[in-house]
């Protein structure tokens, strides 16, 4: 599983190769974004955000955001073919388990939340970001990971299941008996609580759905990889 999450960078490599054109980009359709000073409904539809401009500054080194399950997917399949490697979105074990390092607690690194772990909630501490972070600014487990506590939900492989009753025992994405379109996201992002930063929390949303909430990381078939 990668180190961190996709950044726009290595995503800006693969529109360049392909003129891939993603889910905000099409028609203009634009992507969700977070406008904190709306009242009721905070969540709002901008047509002019997109990967290349989320709402926020950014660099290359920054996390890939506004991309649907879709978008992510068709990264990993030119990825795949680029280096003749099996790439994928890890299923949500396989995420659960690189995420919590070897740990039970709530979090890789303890009981407690805390700002200089991940970026989360408002700037504080090493966290010094009101959006998404650059990649790698935070301690990484005891499996070399970083940021999968908060900065951005990262899709996963599985379609939404209630609870985890009938899901794989293997490690294997659990992709039988979906409710509808929905998939998976995990572990919360730059806007969230300390609870919705936690290993074990997850989400869900059409895979279609894109947000400057949303980004993802990869996984390879290691069985696969090209020596």
């Amino acid at each position: 599983i990668s180190q961190h999450e996709v950044t726009v960078g290595q995503y800006a490599k693969f529109v360049e190769s392909t003129q891939y054109k993603t889910d905000a980009e099409k028609e203009a359709k634009g992507c969700v974004h977070k406008d904190t000073s709306a009242k009721g409904q905070p969540f709002v539809m901008n047509p002019e955000l997109s990967w290349r401009s989320p709402g926020y500054e950014q660099n290359e080194g920054y996390p890939v955001t506004c991309l649907s399950w879709h978008d992510a997917r068709a990264y990993t399949d030119w990825l795949s073919k680029e280096t003749q490697s099996n790439y994928r979105l890890p299923s949500e074990m396989e995420w659960e388990y690189a995420a919590r390092g070897g740990k039970s607690t709530a979090y890789f690194w303890g009981s407690e939340a805390s700002h200089h772990h991940a970026n989360y909630g408002g700037a504080e501490g090493k966290d010094q970001w009101t959006f998404a972070s650059p990649v790698g600014r935070f301690p990484a487990n005891k499996f070399s990971i970083q940021d999968t506590s908060g900065n951005l939900w990262e899709w996963v492989q599985d379609c939404w299941h209630e609870t985890y009753h009938g899901a794989p025992n293997d490690g294997s994405a659990w992709v039988s008996d979906c409710q509808g379109n929905t998939k998976v996201r995990r572990g919360g992002a730059w806007d969230a609580n300390i609870i919705s930063i936690r290993s074990a929390i997850r989400s869900r949303g059409a895979e279609h759905d894109r947000s400057n909430l949303y980004g993802f990381r990869i996984a390879r078939d290691w069985q696969n990889a090209k020596k």
